[in-house]
């Protein structure tokens, strides 16, 4: 192709792209690796903090979660996050200064939001509530929908959305990124990748931060590792209370611990999880996130398309209208409301809804019934049973996300 042709060529993909669009430059720095380090490498046990400095930084993952795998075009770095984390919680993103991500995921709700609905943009309530976003970084598709593939992916859509942070005046991207640079993020960005402020970066940094959201280090976690220790795949009441011993206030105070009665509070533990397998609640919420990640109806509230909207044209299938993503159980003891519609004020609602085999079938106009999942079929427990099947489910609570992570102004150790 001759220098004419080609200049001919890129001109018309930068017009078609916009300046927003480019890609990361080839020689974009290389920056400060970030590398994670899980309880399965011998290294885990020798570091002392959540986030080690050096000539890589090494984040301790907590216990009972894998270490997370970014994409290979969106390697994590220190100058990648440090420029997420200060994104992330900049309400400069929305069209009139009024809201940021971090506006809905709050540290104190268990990075969620304690109302049914979110407040967006212009007092505008999202549609669905607010859903965790610990461990985020382990899901393959995200919001309820799964319409998102990945995190590079979801940490677009909220700046384009006109009940989140969109006033609906021209051109959502185009006009953040001048917002972006206005507020002199332009060295960040440059630090980080080589390059001006683009839609793609913005994605890249707040995905990578995001990526170190966890939830771990519960009461459950520690009693594996205890069955573990002991050469016993087998969890026992003893587990559970070792795990009790070397958790932290919230955790104890969410199981109704108090120093006396550890040992009764580890019976129910125990039973509570023995009543978790007897319900068949791990058909769903099964591996380290305890959700299989897929998509099911549970006729919760009132009828949307759900998964249905979130599947690409041409390959709907409906029978996944009404069907929402299966979320984790952990951090339960923060996260109330439940729910994609947030209807449930106690985890008893949702845990007794769930019991009772979910909610009624509904058919269409167009004559299609929309069906509660086959999974969920009633389960009859005892009081007893369920108190215990819920106080197993708070055992599943995780230690508080790193202030590094939550506090937008920590320095970094």
């Amino acid at each position: 192709m001759n220098k004419v042709l080609m200049l001919t060529v890129l001109g018309a993909v930068s017009a078609l792209q916009g300046p927003e669009e480019f890609a990361i430059p080839q020689n974009a720095p290389q920056g400060t690796p970030i590398r994670f380090v899980d309880s399965s490498e011998d290294e885990w046990g020798t570091l002392k903090a959540f986030w080690n400095s050096g000539r890589e930084v090494r984040i301790k993952v907590p216990l009972g979660l894998p270490a997370p795998v970014a994409p290979k075009e969106n390697q994590p770095t220190v100058e990648k996050w440090l420029l997420g984390r200060a994104l992330f919680n900049d309400k400069m993103l929305s069209s009139n200064g009024t809201v940021s991500c971090s506006s809905c995921h709050l540290p104190q709700f268990g990075m969620a939001d304690n109302s049914a609905l979110s407040t967006g943009i212009n007092g505008n309530k999202t549609e669905a509530h607010t859903p965790t976003i610990l461990n985020v970084g382990f899901h393959p598709e995200l919001f309820w929908d799964g319409r998102a593939k990945g995190l590079e992916a979801q940490a677009q859509e909220p700046v384009t959305n006109t009940r989140e942070m969109f006033d609906g005046v021209g051109d959502p991207w185009a006009l953040a990124i001048e917002r972006i640079k206005a507020k002199g993020y332009s060295e960040a960005f440059k630090r980080a990748f080589g390059t001006d402020a683009t839609k793609d970066a913005v994605a890249r940094s707040i995905a990578t931060y995001m990526r170190t959201i966890f939830s771990g280090g519960s009461i459950h976690d520690r009693a594996v590792e205890s069955a573990a220790l002991r050469g016993d795949m087998k969890i026992s009441p003893y587990d559970f209370e070792v795990g009790l011993h070397d958790s932290d206030s919230f955790q104890r105070e969410a199981v109704g611990a108090d120093g006396k009665n550890d040992a009764a509070i580890a019976e129910r533990i125990d039973a509570g999880r023995r009543v978790f397998v007897k319900a068949k609640c791990a058909t769903c919420h099964s591996g380290e996130l305890f959700s299989d990640s897929d998509f099911h109806n549970l006729r919760v509230g009132e009828l949307t398309f759900a998964r249905f909207a979130g599947l690409p044209t041409g390959l709907k299938d409906s029978d996944t209208i009404g069907a929402v993503k299966t979320p984790g159980l952990r951090g339960l003891a923060r996260t109330a409301p439940y729910g994609h519609t947030g209807q449930f004020s106690s985890l008893a609602g949702i845990v007794q809804h769930h019991l009772n085999g979910g909610g009624k079938d509904k058919r269409l106009e167009s004559g299609h019934v929309v069906s509660v999942s086959p999974l969920l079929r009633p389960v009859n427990l005892s009081v007893g049973e369920r108190n215990d099947l819920i106080t197993f489910l708070m055992s599943l609570e995780g230690e508080a996300v790193d202030q590094v992570v939550t506090d937008p102004d920590r320095r970094l150790p």
